[in-house]
């Protein structure tokens, strides 16, 4: 609409994958034109708007046999598709204002935390908030509305909270 290419973020193998398999969202090509402007991250990266910015940390975690990101940002660490947490990184997740975590399933998953694992995780670090997600069919909401400890709830779509 406003005829700017959006920003994407990740990292050199993420951007690089992007861009060999959607050749055409990021140059014109064939009547195409390009609307996606890649930037490659690494450990400590900005997110720049009008004169503020918004600094991010990041690193990798275990997803089964490949590496997925890990974010955190102001208070937040934003976790998705990660089965293993290098203790080494716990530093920069221990009590957070929000914890927003993989829990794809009750039983165990090469890939994913099932909810056990969801849970230990939250133990561990200590987050006000914890947030599961990406949540599989097995993990009905108001089921887990009912079990879930004080301070852990589950995502749903179009959640919103303040920070």
């Amino acid at each position: 609409m406003n005829k700017k290419k959006v920003p994407i973020y990740g990292s050199k193998r993420t951007i690089n994958t992007l861009r060999k398999n959607n050749k055409y969202c990021f140059t014109n090509m064939q009547g195409y034109t390009a609307i996606l402007k890649s930037k490659v991250i690494q450990n400590n990266f900005k997110i720049k708007k009008n004169k503020n910015y918004l600094p991010i940390k990041c690193f990798e975690v275990n997803h089964g046999m490949i590496k997925s990101t890990a974010y955190v940002f102001k208070g937040i660490g934003y976790i998705s598709d990660c089965h293993h947490i290098p203790k080494k990184f716990y530093r920069h997740l221990q009590n957070l204002k929000y914890l927003i975590i993989d829990c794809l399933k009750m039983t165990k998953h090469p890939s994913h935390f099932n909810y056990e694992e969801a849970i230990n995780m939250s133990r561990v670090l200590r987050p006000k908030k914890t947030i599961l997600t990406n949540l599989h069919t097995d993990l009905d909401y108001y089921k887990l509305k009912k079990i879930l400890p004080k301070n852990i709830y589950s995502a749903f779509d179009g959640l919103k909270f303040n920070f």
